[in-house]
């Protein structure tokens, strides 16, 4: 099957804190659901570039971007969407976290291990960051099924 839409690239911040992760929670069509901060890579921009940037513009804070900690990518099914997400260790420069202008953002929460694999999460890598948060795993490379909304 040859798809004649693009790839998205999606930059993920691995922040922790005190042994937990950060998350934003985006609202959509009435649902909610979770994500690593950060978002889609222009043409031209280098990746920690576009995730400094995304993470000003979703929570108003600077990072320092680390290396790779997960790549994971999702395809729709029915070839709507290839979205190959890559997912840094970074550390707040600061930690007075806001929360963005953009419609769709809706809060921010610092999760532990298990608490993040009762949350609906996209890309549905919950148990990967999981098993990062426990020392468990370290970089990892996963294809993941996709996960309507």
């Amino acid at each position: 099957m040859i798809f004649r839409h693009n790839i998205r690239i999606r930059v993920g911040a691995l922040i922790f804190n005190n042994g937990r992760v950060l998350l934003v929670s985006h609202k959509k069509e009435g649902h909610v659901y979770w994500l690593l901060p950060g978002g889609g890579v222009d043409y031209g921009e280098k990746l920690p570039e576009a995730l400094k940037r995304e993470i000003l513009e979703e929570l108003a804070v600077e990072i320092e971007v680390g290396d790779i900690a997960l790549i994971s990518e999702s395809i729709e099914p029915k070839g709507g969407r290839h979205i190959l997400n890559i997912i840094f260790h970074c550390r707040l420069k600061t930690e007075d976290i806001r929360i963005g202008n953009e419609p769709r953002l809706n809060s921010y929460q610092f999760f532990l291990p298990n608490e993040i694999l009762n949350i609906t999460m996209f890309p549905s890598v919950n148990d990967d960051i999981a098993g990062i948060l426990s020392g468990i795993k370290g970089t990892v490379y996963r294809e993941k099924v996709w996960v309507p909304l």
